[in-house]
């Protein structure tokens, strides 16, 4: 089931006011506070995609960097604005003002100026545009509810981390279905590592929420008001979480399977199953290896990292998400995945 956005609401604050600098060349200045802006973002609630940011080949960064600050920013409206009414407005303010990016109009916003450098300096801003609204699209559900089923938790995590994914690929190379196949199946491991990760603080917030699929928590008879008063001690939650880390290390998997087969100049086993969905254009194959295409857009990849490092975490916690802290060893994992080209 796809989620409306709201009707498009303008907000009269002078943050907001229009830039009357060309949204075609945004001023070198602006762009450096933008880009900084965003770091910051993801310095304060996503730290592992600064990592990857820097892996990243040059035609990519901006565009990652944009939606991955993007991303952070909307998940954390629930927690920064009180009240749905007010949630609303705020995504409101946010579908109008990347409406208006994308028609050569962006508001002074950080990460809509980024998004409109992106725009300016690359051949696929039709594709950019498809892949931004898309995640706006899975981020806009408020008060957000949990997924019906593991299958819906999955969607949720392909439309959004996959399309900062396919947008960084598609910034960086010409439309590869390796690639974005690979891409897929590391996005939904990293929403459901997410969803795992995310349990203690969204079960302890203020309107307290289980994000775990339906479908997983009657099999294993547990129920939300005893999570929210016992955390992991709850009866059947550990089996709840086993079930979706180890939907999520099967994604895992999978990724590591087709990249090691290209590696190896073996025909890929695995059919892409969203190669047909909206927003996937192929063209004829290019001269160049499929390898060599792979090697050129790999940091996108490095996604698989932090996922991994989570799952390997929980499975030593015993499945108890409370029990797993930062990993310190984070970034030394990310650079010898990139160094091997390996996940």
């Amino acid at each position: 089931m796809t989620t409306s956005i709201p009707r498009p609401v303008r907000l009269l604050h002078p943050r907001f006011t229009r830039s009357l600098a060309s949204a075609s060349s945004p001023a070198p200045d602006s762009l450096a506070s933008a880009r900084a802006h965003c770091l910051a973002t993801l310095s304060r609630h996503d730290r592992p995609a600064i990592f990857i940011h820097r892996a990243l080949p040059p035609a990519a960064k901006d565009t990652y960097l944009a939606l991955r600050a993007l991303n952070a920013t909307l998940l954390s409206i629930p927690d920064r604005v009180p009240t749905p009414p007010l949630q609303r407005l705020r995504l409101s303010f946010w579908s109008t003002a990347l409406e208006d990016t994308f028609s050569g109009s962006p508001p002074a916003e950080p990460i809509c100026t980024l998004l409109a450098a992106c725009c300016s300096s690359s051949s696929s801003s039709a594709s950019l545009r498809f892949w931004t609204l898309r995640l706006l699209r899975a981020r806009s559900a408020i008060p957000p509810s949990p997924p019906a089923s593991l299958a819906a938790l999955e969607s949720t995590a392909e439309q959004s981390y996959a399309s900062i994914s396919y947008a960084a690929l598609a910034a960086a190379a010409p439309p590869c279905t390796t690639a974005d196949h690979i891409s897929s199946h590391i996005a939904k491991a990293a929403g459901l590592a997410a969803t795992l990760r995310g349990l203690p603080i969204l079960t302890s917030a203020r309107d307290p929420l289980l994000g775990l699929p339906l479908d997983v928590l009657a099999r294993h008879g547990v129920r939300e008001e005893l999570v929210v008063r016992y955390g992991p001690q709850a009866d059947g939650l550990r089996d709840a979480v086993f079930d979706v880390a180890t939907r999520a290390h099967d994604h895992l998997i999978t990724a590591r399977e087709i990249l090691r087969d290209v590696k190896a100049g073996r025909a890929v086993n695995h059919e892409f199953e969203h190669m047909h969905d909206d927003g996937h254009v192929y063209h004829d194959k290019e001269d160049t290896s499929e390898w060599a295409r792979i090697r050129k857009v790999f940091g996108v990849f490095l996604e698989a990292v932090p996922a991994a490092d989570y799952l390997h975490d929980l499975e030593k916690a015993q499945f108890d998400p409370w029990r797993v802290g930062k990993s310190w060893k984070l970034p030394f994992r990310m650079w010898w995945a990139s160094s091997r080209e390996d996940i």
